[in-house]
């Protein structure tokens, strides 16, 4: 079988960079073609540990792809994205900005796809979004899925590389006794945590919770209100840490659980070491632990971690090998 040509605008960014080695790590046999705007820093990225030029995407050089993975920010996506449509190469997006598109992760909902250049491409749900449905796919198909309620605590990194190096910039000043950088966390970062991110609606809830709410609910087929997690930002580089209460249909012994997560491709379960996000980096699987049943017997409590990024990455190099499998690419 011929290789996949697959592009990934805004190579040089952490998702981006990410993407490229999911996709190179994997076994799926793929040409990967690196764009960046002609602001990015960065003009070779490495690939199969040979360096590979980084393009200025033009819609020429995209129109020859098999598929295109839009790791750019929002403005950039919307700018690019009626050119591929038109073209009719396939889209992986995990902006949000293929409204049209079904989410699609071939594990949690493979029947979500029939055609992905009729469709135009998928889009794939937030790192959230990710970590949620890894752990309440299996829960929900074994012991029925009611509700859950946590928060996660995010990290820079969920923001681009610019949020990264603002975040480090911080933690130097504040060292140093400086006025700190504050362009993307304008409340400062560093040292603390910001109760919630990016806009918040009359509700209280933010447009990130709200979104991570309505994907994971679609995925799973269930309504909104069935989840509830409050997203804060912390002080963190990478990595993502959520404590989660999850209300089943059965409630299921401890035994149960542990050979449920262990046949679940998507987790890792971590018992008895501690969940420490860092640890993640660059695992596209989410590590659960901490396994504990509600005193009043209602609730399964746990911890899950994963590095957000790659849970992206791993989502592209899931969707590209399902859809290849299905004679989709």
């Amino acid at each position: 079988m011929s290789e996949l040509r697959i592009g990934v605008v805004g190579a040089t960014g952490a998702l981006g960079r990410q993407v490229v080695a999911s996709l190179d790590a994997s076994d799926l046999a793929v040409e990967l073609v690196p764009f960046a705007s002609r602001a990015s820093r960065a003009t070779s990225l490495d690939v199969s540990g040979e360096p590979e030029r980084v393009r200025v995407p033009t819609l020429p050089d995209l129109a020859e792809l098999d598929a295109v993975v839009l790791a750019l920010p929002r403005d950039e996506a919307e700018a690019l994205l009626p050119g591929l449509l038109d073209e009719g190469v396939p889209v992986l997006d995990p902006t949000g900005v293929l409204g049209d598109a079904p989410l699609f992760v071939p594990w949690a909902n493979p029947w979500a796809v029939e055609d992905l250049r009729e469709d135009g491409g998928v889009r794939l749900p937030g790192p959230l979004s990710l970590l949620l449905l890894a752990v309440c796919r299996p829960l929900q198909a074994s012991f029925g899925l009611l509700s859950v309620r946590g928060t996660a605590w995010m990290p820079a990194s969920i923001a681009g590389r610019a949020a990264i190096e603002e975040l480090s910039g911080q933690v130097v000043s504040l060292f140093n006794q400086q006025d700190p950088p504050r362009a993307i966390f304008r409340e400062g970062l560093a040292f603390d945590v910001l109760p919630s991110w990016g806009p918040v609606g009359p509700d209280g809830w933010s447009v990130y919770e709200a979104n991570t709410a309505t994907e994971t609910a679609s995925v799973l087929g269930l309504g909104d209100a069935a989840f509830a997690v409050t997203a804060m930002m912390a002080p963190l580089f990478a990595g993502l840490l959520a404590s989660l209460t999850i209300t089943l249909e059965q409630q299921p012994g401890a035994e149960a659980l542990h050979e449920l997560f262990a046949d679940t491709p998507q987790l890792q379960h971590v018992d008895g070491r501690p969940l420490m996000p860092r640890a993640r980096g660059g695992h596209g699987t989410v590590a659960v632990g901490r396994l504990r049943e509600d005193p009043a017997g209602q609730a399964l409590h746990l911890v899950a971690s994963a590095d957000p990024q790659a849970l992206v990455g791993a989502a592209c190099v899931d969707v590209l090998t399902y859809c290849r499998e299905h004679g989709q690419l």
